[in-house]
């Protein structure tokens, strides 16, 4: 008995909780100048926020995949072991990782371009942009040493330069600290990619975006169509090595006769025949295999992918920045929820405190 009395006195009835809101609410409306203060300060430190960062300017390249439909065979096989068969979102999925990967971006910070009247390795663009040697490498000899990619660092394996590319590579892609500097994503309905460059660079960004989609489609159409290439190197091959071939057995063949006294012995007869018969079954081969050839372009050709470009940034560009409004409107919320959770944790505990 005695314990269900004191169960009963330890808990809280509705008419308590409705009671104790309302102390709260009263303790809040008691404190209004203090969150209007609080939500104030939100306010302008919002605004110090918004107008001390540097402006962000947008270059957004937006295109289409084209390829042909393959039903099967050694391409749909070619493509299906390189992950670049099947439906046309996966491939569209398979753009934006390959986006991404280490080996395309390396490729575009080895791209030189003209920024600010100054041609450069984009790489080296970036680490000025961004000033690397005094912020990321400012501990390092990366900084220390001021370094720079050149034109043979995309062969150099050294822990310095492979240290800087991870680096720069982190920094484009973002992460816990930092918004990335490029992003692509795709439409599963429309089909459309779009490659967004966001740097303090009008210029940097458009060439960020422009350089990423020149590797990504190089690259992309080369693994594509690498079997089929090959195929029609070889074919190209053969068909120049049976016209040399037939060049030269006619060259035999015409010299011989201009040494045979006018083929009076049958052994010399023997012999042009079998000239003749030769150079007729070289023809017969260059005849299939310039059909196979002209048959191996055409396929080529129609089954080569490419991105075809829809809208290609120019400047110039705006600086892009939230909405002021908006900024404010969600201080103001940041700032009442945080001046009225301090009131009601103060009073919780004062009466915590008061009660023992």
């Amino acid at each position: 008995m005695e314990e269900h009395e004191k169960y009963s006195s330890d808990e809280i009835t509705l008419k308590e909780l409705i009671l104790k809101i309302i102390e709260f609410k009263n303790e809040v409306f008691s404190k209004i100048y203090f969150v209007l203060l609080f939500c104030a300060i939100c306010i302008g430190i919002a605004l110090y926020l918004r107008f001390s960062a540097p402006d962000i300017y947008s270059a957004q390249l937006s295109y289409m995949l084209h390829e042909s439909a393959v039903g099967g065979g050694n391409t749909a096989g070619f493509l299906g072991n390189f992950g670049f068969g099947g439906q046309s979102s996966s491939n569209l999925g398979k753009l934006v990782e390959l986006s991404k990967s280490d080996k395309i971006i390396r490729s575009v910070l080895n791209d030189s371009t003209d920024i600010n009247g100054k041609k450069d390795l984009l790489g080296n663009h970036i680490i000025e942009e961004y000033n690397f040697h005094n912020t990321q490498w400012s501990e390092s000899k990366l900084g220390s040493e001021k370094f720079k990619f050149n034109g043979n660092s995309k062969f150099d394996t050294s822990i310095k330069t492979s240290s800087a590319y991870k680096s720069v590579i982190g920094r484009i892609l973002g992460g816990k600290n930092y918004n990335p500097l490029i992003t692509t994503t795709y439409n599963e309905e429309t089909g459309i990619l779009k490659t967004t460059a966001n740097t303090i660079n009008p210029e940097l960004s458009i060439a960020l975006a422009t350089k990423l989609f020149v590797k990504l489609d190089s690259f992309y159409v080369k693994n594509t169509i690498e079997k089929e290439q090959l195929n029609l190197d070889i074919l190209i091959s053969k068909t120049d090595s049976l016209w040399t071939e037939i060049k030269n057995a006619e060259y035999v063949l015409a010299s011989y006769k201009d040494n045979s006294l006018r083929l009076l012995r049958k052994t010399d007869q023997i012999k042009e025949s079998q000239l003749s018969n030769k150079i007729r079954m070289l023809y017969a081969a260059l005849g299939k295999a310039t059909a196979n050839l002209e048959v191996a372009e055409y396929a080529l050709k129609h089954q080569t992918p490419f991105l075809q470009t829809i809208d290609i940034p120019y400047l110039p560009l705006s600086a892009v920045k939230g909405p002021l409004l908006k900024t404010i409107g969600i201080s103001i919320v940041v700032g009442l929820f945080l001046s009225i959770f301090i009131i009601v944790f103060i009073k919780f505990f004062k009466d915590v405190m008061s009660e023992t």
